[in-house]
């Protein structure tokens, strides 16, 4: 007999981000590509991976995600009940916010959106 005492490898998706969709108080958030395992000893079947948030809700690609960070941690046992885990961040920016010009004495001053914000701190 084989003993088992790994657990499977799981690889989640990358950290993904998004803006709030217009009239909602979240976005629906893709996130590719699914979650996968492999292990030592068993095959392991991708529907038998759960994604959970922080409060233990089973979460979803392409379902809505509040406004702010949701930590996502995925997991999957294999036959052993050994466990493998892997975590990734799903982020709603709250307000998007276009670009005005704002007249000042004759000349105009371009407000920074969020968008110019985020690829500024992440350019950084």
């Amino acid at each position: 007999m084989i003993s088992d005492n790994e657990g499977p490898i799981l690889t989640c998706p990358g950290n993904v981000s998004g803006f709030v969709d217009p009239g909602t108080s979240g976005s629906v958030v893709a996130w590719t590509p699914s979650p996968s395992a492999i292990d030592n000893i068993d095959t392991i079947n991708p529907t038998t991976i759960v994604c959970k948030d922080s409060s233990g809700s089973v979460v979803r690609s392409n379902e809505q995600y509040a406004v702010g960070l949701t930590i996502v941690i995925c997991e999957v046992n294999d036959t052993a009940l050994n466990k493998g885990t892997c975590p990734f961040e799903i982020t709603v920016i709250g307000k998007y916010l276009k670009s005005k010009v704002k007249k000042n004495a004759g000349t105009s001053q371009k407000k920074k959106s969020i968008t110019d914000l985020c690829l500024k701190l992440h350019i950084s």
